[in-house]
């Protein structure tokens, strides 16, 4: 092989890492539009026959720097994602729910004080509430002056990041969900992001070492180097 082979051999190979690195900015962009519609999905809402609320949205799929350069408001549900996201994450959620209900059971009414004034008793009872089951433990004291509440509330979820496709002909789409298994929960805001792999990185190295390998080894040829060895 001649210097001049050698000089349309490493053409043609940086010609091919151009055009990879074109269609990987080309890539680039579309999953930059992707991502940025993604930010703009809203939570979709549906119960199931248990009464348990299932929330979903669009996933927010891409990397970490075209997600950090968006310019929102740090008070939004994406604001306060951005902030959780760096350099070494793979994946994070924000989520906001509310649990909230009615309770309804006996009072128990016993007595607390009895005071005399003027020769008259007046009785001051105290009343308490107690409420427990799968979801919430709740109980309550009330004095004439005061009332105590305790009350604890439990809750499930299952979180899901699938791909989903709306209609047969159309590209899947990575969703997010999350299933509150507590009746009592809703979903207020909830955003996803999950890091993307470049796999361009893995083409340019893999690339970058074939050229460096097949000049250094023409190279070699070329220069005619000759390693000695001895044996004693």
């Amino acid at each position: 092989m001649t210097k001049l082979d050698i000089f349309y051999i490493a053409i043609i190979l940086v010609l091919c890492v151009c055009v990879r690195a074109g269609c990987n900015e080309s890539k680039r962009a579309k999953d930059n539009a992707a991502l940025l519609a993604a930010t703009q999905d809203t939570l979709k809402i549906t119960r199931n026959s248990l009464g348990q609320e299932k929330a979903t949205t669009t996933l927010l799929y891409g990397n970490v720097k075209d997600l950090k350069k968006m310019h929102v408001s740090d008070t939004s549900a994406l604001g306060k994602l951005q902030k959780l996201v760096d350099n070494l994450t793979i994946s994070v959620t924000y989520l906001s729910n509310v649990t909230a209900g009615k309770v309804t059971g006996k009072t128990i009414v016993t007595i607390h004080d009895t005071i005399y004034k003027n020769g008259m008793a007046y009785v001051y009872p105290e009343y308490k509430f107690s409420f427990v089951d799968r979801w919430q433990d709740i109980k309550s004291i009330a004095t004439k002056d005061s009332t105590h509440i305790d009350y604890k509330v439990f809750n499930e979820f299952d979180l899901k990041q699938n791909w989903q496709r709306d209609k047969w002909y159309k590209r899947r789409t990575p969703v997010a969900s999350i299933l509150n298994l507590n009746p009592h929960t809703e979903t207020r805001e909830m955003k996803v992001f999950t890091v993307k792999e470049d796999k361009g990185n893995r083409w340019r190295d893999a690339i970058g070492g074939f050229i460096v390998g097949a000049l250094a080894v023409e190279g070699l040829h070329v220069l005619n180097v000759q390693i000695p060895i001895r044996f004693k």
